[in-house]
């Protein structure tokens, strides 16, 4: 089979709609697709550039993120790098818009979150009227609240457990450990009220599901 047929045979049966098929084919035939010669014709380029944006974004909805990742940078290399896409904004292909909210995401669940952040902020600055990246943006600011309360809460507690072997005898220790137990407390109270906030924001008419 010639790669043109391989490729003709991935869409006219809309593999790129069924994810684990996808990936089947796509990793079948792997061999085949990376040993195309694209530099000199933009036609092949095209769609070996396809095949890898429907791969990545076929990873991402299995949940393989960590192998996502490196798919999905792939694909967004051979995007950027598009003989076609030179003199155009990218955000305006469609592959690329959703590789870039493929790699927030899957950063998101792998818990970097300030690549996803960094993604995010994008995104939401290009399509400020997308609910869908509003919430997710959101979403990276309550992991960091989440984390920033734990730490909190240790401080609750170290402050109140040094009240066994301190009292007001101990002077800057004492005054220290107060200020400590009332800092956190504060502390976690602002979170708490933060992330009220940010889940408020959050679009009633959302249907996917965000881990937190």
């Amino acid at each position: 089979m010639t790669f043109n047929e391989l490729y003709s045979e991935a869409y006219n049966q809309d593999l790129n709609h069924e994810p684990q098929k996808f990936i089947d084919f796509f990793e079948q035939n792997r061999i085949l697709i990376e040993g195309q010669k694209i530099e000199k014709n933009n036609e092949i380029y095209d769609k070996v550039t396809r095949l890898n944006c429907d791969y990545a974004h076929s990873l991402t909805l299995r949940e393989n993120y960590t192998n996502a990742l490196k798919i999905i940078d792939r694909a967004i290399n051979l995007l950027e790098k598009h003989p076609d896409y030179k003199e155009i904004d990218l955000f305006e292909v469609p592959y690329y818009e959703a590789l870039v909210f493929d790699r927030a995401s899957v950063n998101y669940y792998l818990k970097k979150i300030k690549e996803a952040e960094k993604d995010l902020i994008e995104l939401t600055k290009r399509f400020p009227g997308n609910d869908k990246y509003r919430n997710w943006k959101n979403a990276t600011k309550v992991y960091e609240l989440n984390r920033t309360e734990i730490f909190l809460y240790y401080l609750v507690a170290a402050a109140v457990l040094s009240n066994i072997f301190l009292d007001e005898s101990y002077g800057f220790f004492w005054r220290l450990r107060i200020t400590l137990l009332i800092a956190g407390l504060v502390g976690i109270a602002v979170t708490q009220l933060t992330k009220w906030i940010l889940r408020k924001k959050w679009s009633k008419n959302s249907t996917q599901t965000i881990k937190l």
